[in-house]
């Protein structure tokens, strides 16, 4: 993981991807940009997380380590996508793996900034929502078909 320390890449980077339609308040001061090569993890299964993620460019695979030794898929994520949400909101560490499939881009809010600053933002609070319905959702959905349907149509 690099930090990219220029703050006019990281209020372009905002503007382009639209990040700040998420908040009620100007956050360019509060992020950060960070670029994570191909391979590496933006969450470990256990440790704790202390910035919020925005996936902006690049992929991801979303997995977790079963105590047979096996991994399980969960999903993949591109595009604009929220990571440490489920955290944030239990106070716990990371319950999966989040591994980057290319170079990825993602803009970070820290943990303790989030929670100074956003606890009492509706709008933020609202998309915070509608991204975990939507985890919800896709996670049902692929559990479904991971029991329900022969690894050929997988």
């Amino acid at each position: 993981m690099k930090k990219i320390c220029d703050s006019q890449t990281i209020s372009k980077s905002i503007e382009k991807y639209n990040i700040n339609k998420f908040f009620s308040k100007d956050i360019n001061s509060h992020a950060e940009l960070f670029l994570f090569k191909k391979g590496e993890h933006i969450c470990r299964e256990g440790e704790s997380t202390n910035y919020l993620f925005f996936l902006v460019k690049g992929k991801a695979k979303v997995y977790s380590s079963l105590s047979n030794g096996k991994t399980l898929l969960i999903c993949f994520y591109n595009s604009v996508k929220m990571i440490g949400d489920i955290e944030f909101m239990k106070l716990e560490p990371a319950n999966s793996n989040i591994q980057v499939l290319e170079d990825s881009y993602c803009i970070g809010i820290s943990i303790q900034k989030v929670r100074e600053y956003l606890l009492d933002d509706v709008k933020f609070l609202r998309f915070m929502c509608e991204s975990l319905s939507e985890k919800l959702k896709k996670l049902s959905k692929n559990s479904s078909i991971n029991l329900l349907y022969p690894l050929e149509n997988r």
